[in-house]
């Protein structure tokens, strides 16, 4: 998978360079425990941070889709890891990267409409509210990743 990431404008960001540069408000990068705690708490840093920055709608599906990447990193960690998370405003786009340990490719599933399955709806949420998504591997696991508009 690419390590780099086409914005709206025409902008090529790198991984390695948001990761590596300091963050300016309301860009933020955390890491949190993996548990029951990880999305509310994302979501709350999330809000805080970008109210008054991002349109209200497009904060919203930025909610969502954070909720979806961090529930799928920790069911994909063990129970003592970290989550990396990373959210970068960069007009007229959101980049929300989320990193876990797990090497496993996510996958996006269609369950069966008849069966009460509660999962496997995430990526297909992520993949309707953003512009793009994507992953690739890193030396600790992986990074999933979304682009929405700002626009």
């Amino acid at each position: 998978m690419s390590r780099e990431t086409t914005m709206g404008s025409g902008v090529v960001i790198t991984y390695a360079s948001v990761c590596q540069h300091f963050l300016d408000p309301p860009s933020f990068r955390c890491q949190l425990a993996v548990g029951l705690s990880a999305a509310p708490t994302a979501r709350s840093l999330l809000r805080e941070r970008l109210t008054g920055y991002v349109p209200p709608d497009t904060l919203a599906d930025a909610d969502l889709v954070l909720t979806e990447l961090i529930a799928n990193a920790v069911n994909a960690s063990p129970v003592s890891a970290l989550v990396g998370l990373l959210v970068h405003l960069v007009e007229p786009s959101l980049l929300i990267s989320v990193f876990d340990e797990s090497t496993g490719a996510p996958r996006p599933r269609c369950p069966d409409p008849l069966e009460l399955d509660e999962g496997g709806r995430g990526l297909l949420l992520v993949a309707e509210l953003s512009q793009t998504w994507g992953w690739h591997a890193i030396a600790t696991g992986k990074v999933v990743w979304a682009v929405l508009s700002l626009l």
